[in-house]
């Protein structure tokens, strides 16, 4: 009886929330990549983005920033995840690929 549970609550958690995408929503999408390009080269090995661009809405990577050593408090870690979020959003923002509107 618990697999039966366990099998429904697995399946239920894929069933997606919210309404369809547009048909050729995805084909529409602005890809942004690193700039870097070492983290371009990851990026595209693994198969993600800094983020993708579809209409008004931005979908930012997640980004991951921890302690450096030496660091005794997270506040150098938001500065740094903070900027990264801000150079993303700048470059494409001179690329054209956002309105400031």
């Amino acid at each position: 009886m618990r697999r039966i549970y366990l099998t429904a609550a697995a399946t239920l958690s894929f069933v997606p929330i919210g309404g369809p995408a547009e048909a050729g929503e995805r084909q529409r999408a602005t890809v942004l990549m690193a700039e870097d390009e070492g983290a371009r080269k990851v990026q595209e090995n693994w198969g993600f983005s800094d983020a993708v661009v579809t209409g008004d809405t931005i979908y930012l990577s997640g980004i991951v920033v921890g302690l450096r050593p030496g660091e005794a408090d997270l506040k150098p870690a938001y500065d740094r995840v903070y900027k990264r979020i801000g150079a993303i959003l700048a470059a494409r923002a001179r690329a054209g690929t956002m309105s400031s509107t």
